[in-house]
């Protein structure tokens, strides 16, 4: 027979100081042991048991280019992790062949492999078979598991975190959640826990601590489990005693000690020596004195009776230094003179690192640079010059938007910008956006630097138009706005308005509408108070603002009228991760002149409420437009958008008024713990709208109560709102369900 069940196997093998005679199976037979074997084991294999692994299967040689490593004895890993061990060594023999040297380095690296995997009695021998060829011949011994892990002087330092350090070098290179009794003893590991235990020991304060002697290890379990003692001497804890300061006259010895208040009564170590000198050294550099030096002094065997080691901080505070000039080399379309207009602002001032980072991170966050250094420079005058590199980022950009609106339906947008319009540094933005209501265009110039000063410009040019159920409306207009901080947090603005109103389709009575056609021409001021420690996702904080308009016939409208509107939100931080909000906002515009307040089934009335008023000549009626609107998804969410408020009693629709208040109360808090964005909310809305200005005030409030839920992206939250009407009047709806963008209020 060519192919028997039983053949004799030459190579008969010692092991175990017992005659073991192999014979080798046909492969036919082979094939189904090996299947018969792998049921009865299913059981005991490292499904079941994670602890344990089961024995790879390792090639018999590699190869790498004209080199072959031969294995003999390898049965513990597959050739994935043998290539990997070997990369380097293979490498070196790719290119020199295989010599002396090289074979064992092979050996060195193999073995390493196998004493970090638990086979501590692991040794590799080598052949040098050829220029190109080598056998690596293994005795592998037993894999060891990391068994007991005991500390012997530890009486400052929990054991628990000390087992840490010598396991955790070990568990780094393993799955997560692998068990700890599943990682094996490596030698190298333990050694490499041992001195961050040292180093652990030193941060303590405890200078004199050592291992008494190398980690003991024993050995349990047919040499399967390696238990481990590791004896500590701690010795005594030193701490920090008299700190002298030398020469701290600039500030005064109190105010520089000041620097050092929760370093003194930490434990005495080397670095935090070093610490304290390098913060005095701050001090003194952010208040001006640029070239301070500080040395610092210590002694541990200067140490007291009771361990306490003094320390002496010689310190050198050099001149005080000024903003100088600056050099400015640029790469791209925008001109130097801009970034040395920027700098330039710091001339004169007393040198300090949060001033010229503060104007560093200003420009960092324009968007226009994809490098920006600067080095300030010592001048023999005590100055410092400012050496700015820059290279100036992708200016021009195509920007898509989506969205959807409860009230304006999807949303579609396209916005063109230029940062760096002409090379000045200044963006110049068309947006355009459609919706199921709107098709509005837009195109804004800021410039943030207005004559080379403090003051912003933004002006805009825009044309929209509009269906809003009761009206549609034409509009184009240009907006120039001037603004200045005056604080971080407060802003002050003056606005100019000159627009163009057309208004049809009316679905209400033509004399709840006011004129129909008309020019506005307006002048206004603002301010604006932001203390919230995110603009785009606060916890916490106040933001308010304030601002008044005046519009008049002699400043080339049709319309004569005055206008004012305040906000208020206040946000409370609550523990995990909760929020409470609370926000007040009101307004009022008041026709006067030749402008009138009119609605239909209303005789005309001014401002002054006096029937013998003359009319005068060219009388306008205060359009619709131009009213204030409440209910919707930022305002009293128990109504529909723009659906509180005055009605037109033949058609239903809602007509606007003059005066109004609006209070929201709303509270955060998180859903899931492992989803930080998602966030439930209940809320409590009041407010109303009144017809006139002389109105203002809280009667007539209406209330809407409910929940919904945010959800936290970058540029600020998805709004998901239900509002409950409790006490809904004739044709009104029980309550009003609003999906949005931005804060509610």
């Amino acid at each position: 027979m060519n192919e028997g069940f039983f053949q004799p196997l030459s190579d008969a093998k010692n092991a175990s100081n017992r005659e073991v005679v192999r014979l080798a199976l046909s492969p036919k037979l082979w094939r189904w042991l090996q299947l018969f074997a792998a049921v009865l084991l299913l059981p005991s294999c490292a499904l079941f048991h994670p602890q344990h692994r089961e024995p790879a299967t390792p090639p018999s040689a590699i190869t790498a280019g004209k080199t072959t490593v031969e294995f003999a004895g390898v049965t513990a890993f597959p050739e994935a992790d043998l290539r990997t061990a070997l990369a380097d060594p293979l490498d070196t023999m790719t290119r020199e062949g295989v010599s002396e040297a090289t074979a064992d380095d092979a050996a060195f690296f193999l073995e390493l492999l196998y004493r970090k995997d638990g086979y501590a009695a692991a040794n590799v021998a080598y052949d040098v078979l050829g220029p190109n060829r080598v056998r690596l011949r293994v005795n592998e011994g037993p894999r060891a598991l990391l068994g007991d892990i005991r500390f012997v002087g530890n009486a400052h330092a929990d054991s628990v975190n000390l087992r840490e350090f010598v396991v955790g070098t070990t568990r780094e290179r393993y799955p997560r959640g692998t068990p700890e009794n599943a990682l094996p003893y490596a030698e190298q590991d333990v050694q490499k826990g041992v001195e961050l235990i040292n180093r652990y020991y030193l941060a303590l304060g405890y200078l004199d601590e050592r291992i008494g002697s190398p980690p003991e290890v024993r050995y349990t379990n047919e040499r399967t489990r390696a238990d481990i003692t590791v004896s500590i001497v701690e010795g005594r804890q030193y701490s920090f005693g008299e700190i002298a300061l030398v020469n701290p006259a600039v500030f005064g010895d109190t105010a520089v000690r000041g620097q050092l208040a929760d370093m003194v009564a930490l434990p005495y170590t080397k670095p935090r020596v070093d610490e304290m000198a390098r913060r005095i050294e701050t001090f003194y550099k952010r208040r001006g004195y640029y070239a301070a030096a500080v040395t610092a002094e210590s002694d541990a065997n200067a140490a007291d009776a009771r361990g306490r080691i003094p320390v002496r901080l010689i310190i050198n505070a050099g001149a005080l230094y000024r903003f100088d000039g600056n050099t400015v080399q640029m790469k791209g379309r925008l001109k130097p003179q801009y970034l040395h207009n920027r700098f330039a602002v710091l001339a004169g001032q007393i040198y300090t690192a949060e001033a010229l980072d503060e104007v560093y991170q200003e420009q960092l966050r324009t968007g226009l640079f994809n490098l920006l250094r600067v080095q300030p420079v010592p001048q023999p005058d005590n100055t410092l010059r400012l050496d700015i590199e820059a290279q100036e980022a992708k200016t021009r950009e195509v920007g898509f938007s989506l969205g959807y609106g409860t009230f304006e339906g999807p949303i579609f947008g396209i916005e063109l910008r230029d940062r760096d319009w002409l090379g000045t540094g200044r963006p110049v933005t068309l947006t355009i956006d459609y919706s199921t209501r709107t098709l509005a265009g837009e195109l804004n110039y800021r410039d943030p630097y207005f004559l080379e000063s403090k003051n912003q410009l933004n002006t805009r040019i825009y044309a929209q138009t509009r269906d809003l159920d009761a009206y549609t409306k034409n509009e184009g207009g240009f907006l120039a706005e001037l603004s200045r901080p005056i604080t971080k947090q407060f802003r002050v603005s003056a606005f100019a308005l000159v627009k163009y109103d057309k208004l049809g389709s009316l679905s209400i009575d033509p004399g709840n509408a006011g004129t129909l056609s008309y020019t506005t021409t307006s002048l206004g001021v603002s301010a604006a108070l932001d203390m919230r420690d995110n603009p785009v996702a606060p916890t916490r904080g106040l933001v308010s603002s304030v601002s008044f308009d005046v519009a008049d016939h002699v400043l080339g409208g049709d319309l004569s009228f005055y206008r004012g509107t305040f906000r208020a939100t206040y946000l409370w931080a609550l523990p995990k991760n909760q929020t409470l909000a609370a926000g007040f906002r009101a307004g009022f515009v008041q026709p006067f002149g030749n402008t009138m307040t009119a609605f239909a089934g209303d005789a005309p009335f001014f401002q002054d409420n006096d029937p013998k008023t003359p009319v005068p000549p060219k009388v306008t009626v205060f359009p619709i437009d131009e009213r204030f609107f409440n209910g919707g998804a930022t305002s009293v969410r128990s109504f529909a958008e723009r659906e509180l408020g005055p009605y037109d009693k033949s058609s239903g629709q809602a007509i606007g008024g003059q005066a109004y208040t609006i209070f929201n109360l709303e509270y955060l808090f998180p859903i899931v713990a492992s989803l930080q964005d998602l966030r439930g909310a209940v809320f409590f809305d009041a407010g109303n709208l009144r017809p006139r200005a002389s109105q203002l005030g809280f009667t007539d409030e209406r209330y809407g109560i409910g929940a919904g839920l945010r959800y936290n992206l970058p540029i600020g939250p998805l709004r998901l709102d239900y509002g409950v009407n409790p006490d809904p009047r004739q044709n009104e709806a029980f309550g009003a369900f609003h999906f949005s963008f931005g804060f509610a209020f």
